[in-house]
Formats: structure tokens, C-alpha cells, sequence
């Protein structure tokens, strides 16, 4: 016999001598789950010895019903599982303040016992582990059987019933909540909480009498309907943080409240399965109380979920599926390369500027601020925008809220119109950066008389783009992630416009009344409502681009940002500046640096906006080998697809036969 088997023995030996003549006490149960934890044949030997011994299993009932008796239910009911704030920021605080000095613990609720034996932060696993089967085996065994008809419990499920119920009508009461309802809908929250009262009511009053609980859930069902329109009117109403949380908080007071009644059925009798499930959740519960991680996960999924919306409705604008559509975006690119270079242009003039590093930076963000901006209005494409916004777009395809299984060969058709964007794009960019930038240093340096950047800072702009001569691609990784903020950012004030009202509130402000006629504050606010997000977010990019070398400076770090078109325009006028006195293998060093510099600008963004639209919807890619089968089969019959688009749209019984042969995703 094995040590934790011989121990468990002995455990089991203290419950039934020292109980007897001692007492039972909470610590016996406390030593005999720390045998059995992580141990499931020592699980498996408890079942069978008590089974088999029918002395220590009246000692094991009687030690479980002296616990049972000198605690109360009304905590485990109400609290395990369910955030005691209103709202979130003091949620989070109070999470952070128990990490250093947990709470008292009422030692009279059943939640001391329950924290007392499982105090270990992974003992929800183990027990999650065991079957349900086990658990309601080993309770049947010793006799476990609630009945409605005890006044103990009676009173515990009817108190609890009522304190969820009025916080589920006050929480719909909210101004967050209240704000996307109309009069009558509001009100199902109050309708809810009075249905409970009566039922309550009614069911003390008539002992016998059977739950009248058909009403409630109806009610109760209704609450959710209405949280489901908010969430699914998100476009219409806008969301936040606050009401994330009080939404999450409602749908768990609801769960708790269809699991009270479930728990019972028309004789009176609790499920024991219902009561192993919500035996498992509770310890889970405990387990991850104070758990900030899962807090944050919980609360802002749903938004990052909005804002991935925003960026997948603008992707689409992104993806070309058409000649006609291929060739606009060629030529908005060319437009965004047009601009860039002006902007590069610019940058690099103000290396004749003294300034302190501070206002340096400052003019830095300015100017590429007001490039971006430019760029977004006049409707031109600048290629490293598009990975966010892509990336978003190919991960709602995979939505199960959009479709139960996703359609993975038409997932690749998307991938590869995906990629000849994004390649023509560049291309676009590209093709006009170059050859314009080194345009105008000529012209620049005929029409004054010497170049726009001198012989010493036309080499150091080489080599910040030159891999082996420093960390360009590094700080290639860098701009891809600020790429990606700017999304998340756009996406954010999008959401703000909806959800503060904005474009409203412009056309009722008191001094934009005085200085704006009517129909002109009508398009001001108009146009905010729809374009806030993309100016926003260009804005804050031109600023994280322009302040990086100033953050490395000030702390003494290697930070700084690689962008490839900004790159391009540098390397047209470092050329320019040493006038195209570069030896080969520099210019082919500098030239594989800026394309890589382009390769990590694109990977960057759209890895870390792919896997935020994937974490908001809970999508779990569970098919990628297939996927991946499916995208080079494409790929090997169609390599073309991936530069241009095809004459026709191309469908998947082009490259996928349809037969039992072919691979499923089972």
C-alpha cells in the first residue's frame, strides 16, 4: 500500500476514534482533504472505505453534519462568485488590497469551510477533475439529502432569492443600463424583483405548496433579453467599462438565481448534480477571488470586442476582391506615398533647427501627425495601416457567435485577397516615396545651392536603416506595435462618439452655436460622429512615432522607431546627400534592411491585432493544420492570387474537390 493510501487510512482512523470522544472539529476534514488532493485513487479509496466500513462512515456523516449545522448557506449563495462593488475601479482595488491582507472570514458561513479546505489557489482543478458521477456516489453514500421542506434551508434559499433579486433590480436601474431602455423595458427589472417577493411570499405561507417559479423565469429571461439587445446594439448605444461590468455582474446574479431554483425539483428535493456543479463553481469561485488577471480578462474581452469591430468594419475598406478594387488601392497608395514623402521631407529639414530634444520630438510628432491625418481625410492608403485593420477582419471569420464552424477554404481565398492588398500597397507607397523624395533633394539642392542633409547625417541615415549597423529591425518590432495601438486607439474613440453622444453634444454647444451656423455645426458634428477614431488614432500615432527617440534619450535606452516608408524617404535622401557615392554592398545592406524593417512593421501589428480580435471572441483556432493545407493548396494552384486578383472571384471548388477524400475539420 502506498504512503498517501496508508496516510488517507489513518485520517480516516482520527475522524472515528477522536471524534466520538473528543468532538468533530472542521480541522479533521482540513487533514483528510490535503491526502486526497491531487490524488484521485485516494478519492477512489474514501468511496470504497466507507462503502465497506460501516463504522467509519457514520463518524465521516457525523463530522460533515456537525459542519453542516454550525454554518450557514446564505454567503455561499450570495457572495461566492459574484463581485461585491457597484463598479469596476473599485472592484480592482479592493482585489489588489486583499492580495496583501486577505479578509476576515465569518467563521460561522459555510464559505470559512470552504476556504479553510480548499486554500490552495489551483485546488479548483483537481476537483474539477473528478466526475460528477464520484462526487454524487460519495454523497448518496453517506446519506447527503436536502429537502425544500428544512427550515434551515428554506430560509437560506428564499433570503438569498430576495438579496440577488434586488440587486439584479437595482443594477438595471443604472444610468448605464437605464440609458439604452426604453420606459416600459426598464421596469422588467422592477416587474422581476417583485415576482420574487411574491413567490417567496406565497411559498412561506403554504409549507407545502409548490414553487410558482414559471413567472420568475419568464421575468428573468426577459432581464437577459434586454442585456442581449444592449450588447447587440453596441453600434447604437456604444459601450464602456462601467457597463461591461454591470452587465457581466447582472447575467452572474441571474445564474445564480436559475441555479437556486434549479437546485430544487417539484418534490422539494435538491439535485445532487446541481449541487456538485455549483460545489465545483464555488471553490473555483474562492479559488480566483482575488484574481486581477481574470478580472481584467472578464470586463474588458467585451470591449476589446467593440473596438475589433470598429477595425474589422474598416478592414473590409482594406481587403480588394476586384480589378477595379485592386487598382483604387494602387492608386490611393501612391496618393499616402505622395504625402509621405513631403513628410519625410520635412522631418529631415529640421535637422537645421536647434532644438532642445524635447521640442525636437515634439516637431517630429507634429509633422507626422499631420501627415497621418492628411492621409486619412484625403482617403489615401498608407500599407502598414492595414494589418491592424485586416487582421480583424480575418479573425470575425472565424467568430462562432458568426458562424458555428468556420469555412477554412474560404478563410484562405480571404487570406491571399488579404495579401495582394497589403503587397500592392506597399507597392503603391513605395513607388511613389523613392523616386519622389530623391526628386525633391535634387531639386532642393539646385535651388539652394547645397543638399538637404550634409554628408555626415546623409551616412547616419543610411545606416539607421543598415541591419548590421544597428538596431533598425528591432525598432522596426516597435513601430508595429505602435501600428497596432493606433487601431485599438481608433477603435476606442469610434466607440466614444457612439457611446458619449459626441456628434449631439457638438450641435447643442452653447459656443460652437455662436460662431457656427446651423447647418455647418450640423456637418462638424456629423463628421466627428463617423471620423473621430481615425483621426484620433492617426494623431496619437504621429505622436508615438515623434516622441520614441525622445523617451530613449531621456532614459538612456535603446528605443527608437522603424517605419518603412519613412525609411525609403531616408534612404533617398541619404543617397541624394552623399551623392549616390555608396558602395554596393551597402546599398544592398540598406535596401534588405528597409524591406525587412517593412516585413516587421506588417508582422508586428497584425500578429498582436489578429490575437486581440481572436481573445475578444473567444475564438479558439483549433483547425490551423487544415487551414494551413488549405491555404497552400491555393497557393500552389493559384501563386498569382497572391500578387493579383484573379479575372473571375475565385471559389473553393477551384482548389477544394468536394469528396470523402478530402481532409474535414473533425
Amino acid at each position: 500500500m502506498k504512503k498517501s493510501q496508508k496516510l488517507l487510512l489513518k485520517r480516516l482512523e482520527v475522524i472515528r476514534n477522536d471524534g466520538g470522544t473528543s468532538g468533530y472539529s472542521l480541522a479533521m476534514l482540513v487533514s483528510l482533504v490535503q491526502v486526497i488532493r491531487k490524488k484521485q485513487r485516494c478519492f477512489l479509496l474514501l468511496i470504497e472505505n466507507l462503502r465497506n466500513d460501516p463504522d467509519t462512515r457514520t463518524h465521516f456523516c457525523a463530522l460533515l453534519e456537525h459542519i453542516f449545522t454550525n454554518t450557514d448557506l446564505y454567503e455561499v449563495l450570495i457572495e461566492s462568485g459574484i463581485d461585491s462593488e457597484y463598479h469596476f475601479f473599485p472592484e480592482l482595488n479592493k482585489r489588489f488590497k486583499h492580495k496583501i491582507l486577505p479578509p476576515l472570514k465569518n467563521k460561522g458561513s459555510f464559505l470559512y469551510a470552504i476556504n479553510s479546505l480548499f486554500y490552495k489557489k489551483k485546488d479548483y482543478k483537481w476537483i474539477a477533475e473528478i466526475e460528477d458521477s464520484l462526487w454524487v456516489e460519495l454523497l448518496t453514500l453517506i446519506g447527503v439529502e436536502f429537502r425544500i421542506t428544512d427550515a434551515k434551508t428554506r430560509a437560506s434559499l428564499f433570503k438569498s432569492l430576495v438579496v440577488i433579486s434586488g440587486k439584479i433590480s437595482t443594477l438595471g436601474m443604472e444610468s448605464e443600463i437605464s440609458r439604452c431602455l426604453s420606459e416600459d423595458e426598464q421596469l422588467c427589472f422592477v416587474k422581476e424583483h417583485r415576482t420574487t417577493l411574491q413567490m417567496v411570499d406565497e411559498s412561506l405561507r403554504s409549507f407545502d405548496r409548490e414553487w410558482e417559479v414559471q413567472r420568475l423565469l419568464e421575468e428573468l429571461n426577459r432581464c437577459e433579453s434586454l442585456l442581449r439587445h444592449i450588447q447587440d446594439e453596441i453600434n447604437r448605444y456604444g459601450t464602456s467599462l462601467h457597463q461591461t461590468y454591470v452587465i457581466l455582474r447582472i447575467r452572474r446574479l441571474i445564474d445564480r438565481m436559475r441555479l437556486i431554483i434549479d437546485m430544487v425539483n417539484e418534490e422539494g428535493i435538491v439535485d445532487l448534480y446541481q449541487v456538485v456543479r455549483y460545489f465545483k463553481e464555488v471553490v473555483r469561485n474562492e479559488n480566483t477571488k482575488n484574481s486581477i488577471r481574470s478580472l481584467l480578462r472578464e470586463n474588458v474581452e467585451f470591449l476589446a470586442y467593440r473596438i475589433s469591430e470598429h477595425e474589422r468594419n474598416t478592414g473590409e475598406h482594406y481587403i480588394t476582391s476586384t480589378a477595379a478594387e485592386y487598382k483604387k488601392m494602387l492608386r490611393s497608395a501612391m496618393g499616402g506615398g505622395l504625402i509621405i514623402s513631403f513628410i519625410a521631407t520635412i522631418k529631415a529639414l529640421f535637422h537645421f533647427v536647434k532644438m532642445a530634444p524635447f521640442w525636437q520630438g515634439f516637431a517630429y510628432s507634429l509633422n507626422y501627425a499631420m501627415g497621418f491625418i492628411g492621409i486619412y481625410v484625403t482617403g489615401a492608403t498608407l500599407a502598414t495601416k492595414q494589418p491592424a485593420m485586416t487582421a480583424s477582419t480575418i479573425a470575425s471569420s472565424l467568430d462562432s457567435k458568426i458562424d458555428d464552424s468556420p469555412n477554412l477554404p474560404k478563410l484562405a481565398i480571404l487570406v491571399s485577397e488579404t495579401m495582394r492588398s497589403q503587397t500592392i500597397s506597399f507597392v503603391g507607397n513605395l513607388l511613389i516615396v523613392f523616386p519622389l523624395t530623391l526628386a525633391i533633394a535634387l531639386l532642393w539642392n539646385v535651388a539652394f545651392g547645397y543638399p538637404i542633409a550634409d554628408p555626415d547625417f546623409s551616412q547616419t541615415l543610411l545606416n539607421n536603416q543598415n541591419p548590421i549597423k544597428g538596431l533598425s529591425l528591432l525598432y522596426a518590432c516597435f513601430t508595429g506595435f505602435f501600428l497596432y495601438l493606433s487601431g485599438i486607439i481608433s477603435g476606442y474613440f469610434d466607440n466614444k462618439a457612439v457611446y458619449g453622444n459626441i456628434p449631439q453634444r457638438l450641435r447643442e454647444h452653447p459656443g460652437l452655436k455662436r460662431y457656427f451656423s446651423k447647418r455647418s455645426l450640423n456637418n462638424l458634428a456629423n463628421y466627428a460622429g463617423k471620423h473621430l477614431g481615425g483621426i484620433m488614432g492617426n494623431l496619437c500615432l504621429g505622436f508615438f512615432l515623434g516622441m520614441a527617440g525622445f523617451i530613449g534619450y531621456i532614459f538612456g535606452i535603446s528605443f527608437d522607431i522603424r517605419h518603412i516608408t519613412i525609411s525609403t524617404a531616408n534612404f533617398a535622401i541619404g543617397l541624394q546627400g552623399l551623392g549616390f557615392a555608396v558602395g554596393l554592398g551597402e546599398l544592398i545592406w540598406v535596401t534588405f534592411g528597409v524591406l525587412m524593417i517593412g516585413f516587421l512593421n506588417f508582422l508586428v501589428s497584425f500578429a498582436l491585432a489578429f490575437f486581440t480580435a481572436l481573445a475578444s471572441r473567444r475564438v479558439k483556432f483549433k483547425h490551423y493544420r487544415l487551414f494551413v493545407w488549405y491555404l497552400i493548396r491555393l497557393a500552389i494552384r493559384y501563386p498569382l492570387d497572391f500578387i493579383r486578383p484573379p479575372k473571375t472571384p475565385r471559389k473553393v471548388e477551384d482548389f477544394v474537390r468536394i469528396s470523402s477524400s478530402e481532409p474535414t475539420c473533425s
